[in-house]
């Protein structure tokens, strides 16, 4: 059988120093308050008057439910008020036509304590109607759902015709004016993040022309959202400083809900450059080791659980080498990239392919310039 082909990349640029421990995470840009929004009455949705990613003011009306029920309610309730606020009075009138006979000895103390009680009770149960009433009224004015603060409309559930109960979410509103970045992270950002109090995490957003704004974490989720590329993610927030949002006449700042953003993680602490960097590995080319970061496809990774290795082609002669495993440490995914630790300058890398090969198996590969994370980063930049 012939030595298939295989795609490689050249590691040529060295990594990132050790001096410090580095990562860079893609994020999105979210509001930094986002809120569920509901009626306070159950009922049929008869008209939505705002659509999504439309932007709202505080008190604006949202949406409105059918009346009928709401004024059957209210009818029912105004008419069990009435009713026994009529029934209360007769009642005062006998009390104190007893109190006037009692006097005379026309009437017995027995039926006037009797009266008296009965007076009592239906005071209480016109209190008790009189509150069901405003209640009633109260829950009229629910019809309409009204937007709790300035911002923006970003989901809608409930179309006309909807039967919706009280409390049942029909939408979502993100306040305007603040923001913060939210990325899902590995579990060794997520140890970075948790246990490092030197830690220096800043934001930039290429649409909006910020760059490399200090931000501050506001949440650190204590449980995996999911999986990718065999290890657990975690999601992360960042509240972005309301000063960096100030426009300026030469650059004004303008961001928008799910412009894309790079969250960067760095900090000069020993135990911090442990958590990202990858164990000393050898390149098998003058004994080289690697401590930096470097981008590949995420086709060029070959994980067994929480292990994760690539393949370096050794000895190449006559347009033929052999394939080693290298063991890298992962410390950053995209959906079409991955970054890792471990990789020397010089080392000729598998990109696609990885799951289909084996340790010794001896192939022609065909070379492509691979560049540092950095190079990557500043190309994007240009």
């Amino acid at each position: 059988a012939k030595d298939p082909v295989v795609f490689v990349q050249t590691v040529n640029q060295a990594a990132r120093g050790a001096g410090t421990a580095q990562a860079l995470l893609q994020a999105t840009v979210r509001a930094h308050t986002e809120t569920d929004v509901a009626f306070r009455a159950g009922g049929q949705v008869v008209q939505r008057l705002v659509e999504v990613g439309q932007a709202v003011s505080k008190g604006q009306v949202l949406a409105v439910l059918d009346l009928q029920d709401l004024q059957a309610q209210q009818q029912a309730s105004t008419a069990a008020a009435q009713s026994a606020r009529s029934e209360l009075q007769q009642a005062q009138r006998e009390v104190a036509r007893l109190e006037r006979l009692q006097g005379t000895g026309a009437s017995a103390e027995v039926d006037l304590e009797r009266q008296r009680s009965r007076l009592q009770g239906l005071q209480d149960r016109q209190e008790q109607l009189e509150q069901q009433l405003r209640l009633a009224t109260q829950r009229r004015s629910y019809a309409e759902l009204k937007a709790p603060y300035d911002g923006v409309l970003t989901a809608w559930r409930a179309e006309p015709g909807t039967v919706v109960a009280e409390g049942q979410p029909v939408g979502s509103l993100a306040r305007s004016g603040a923001w913060d970045v939210v990325a899902d992270v590995g579990e060794e950002h997520w140890v970075l993040i948790k246990t490092q109090r030197a830690l220096r995490a800043t934001v930039s957003v290429p649409a909006a022309g910020l760059v490399q704004v200090p931000v501050t974490l506001r949440d650190l989720s204590p449980l995996a959202q999911g999986a990718a590329g065999g290890g657990r993610v975690y999601r992360v927030r960042f509240s972005l400083p309301t000063s960096a949002l100030a426009s300026k006449a030469s650059s004004p700042i303008t961001l928008a809900l799910g412009m894309h953003a790079e969250l960067s993680l760095s900090t000069a602490a020993p135990s911090a450059q442990s958590a990202l960097s990858a164990p000393s590995a050898s390149s098998g080319e003058g004994g080289r080791v690697a401590t930096g970061t470097h981008r590949l496809p995420a086709s060029a990774l070959l994980q067994d659980g929480l292990k994760a290795q690539v393949w370096m082609v050794q000895n190449v002669e006559e347009g033929r080498g052999r394939l080693q495993a290298l063991p890298v440490k992962v410390v950053g995914q995209g959906s079409t990239w991955v970054e890792v630790q471990g990789l020397a300058p010089g080392a000729t890398v598998v990109t696609m392919g990885a799951q289909r090969l084996r340790e010794g198996q001896t192939v022609r590969p065909v070379v492509q310039a691979l560049s540092s994370m950095a190079d990557e980063r500043s190309a994007g930049a240009r």
